[in-house]
């Protein structure tokens, strides 16, 4: 039954921004779920002195209790994840593919370096 809820909701307009925060925490999710990015991540945790609780990803099968806890992960990582990504917008490494990536880490850090964002995350 909460599935057949929650395809409303996606639907519904006045809900579009709980889409919009799902679709910026998944963009997240896939930048630091492996390799160097994620051993990144570990790293501005121990240097920030935060106990890291890896992001996580939706569950189509339980999605209310998978969205809070994605919403909850990224809330607690939250600093060490916007340190990650100001650091890979701000590097000098040439290439197309190092630009692409820069470019990337900007326009996330515009998506979640707002008011309304953090808003919206912590009141879900």
């Amino acid at each position: 039954k909460i599935g057949v809820i929650e395809n409303h909701i996606r639907k519904d307009l006045s809900f579009s921004w709980l889409v919009d925060l799902t679709s910026i925490c998944q963009l997240i999710y896939k930048k630091f779920n492996w390799g160097k990015n994620y051993r990144a991540l570990v790293e501005k945790c121990e240097m920030l002195e935060m106990r890291m609780r890896n992001l996580k990803t939706f569950s189509t099968t339980r999605f209310p209790n998978s969205v809070r806890a994605v919403f909850d992960t990224l809330i607690d990582d939250f600093p060490a994840v916007v340190k990650c990504l100001e650091d890979i917008a701000d590097s000098e490494d040439n290439g197309s593919e190092a630009r692409n990536r820069a470019d990337n880490a900007k326009g996330i850090l515009r998506k979640i370096c707002s008011r309304r964002f953090v808003l919206k995350l912590s009141s879900t």
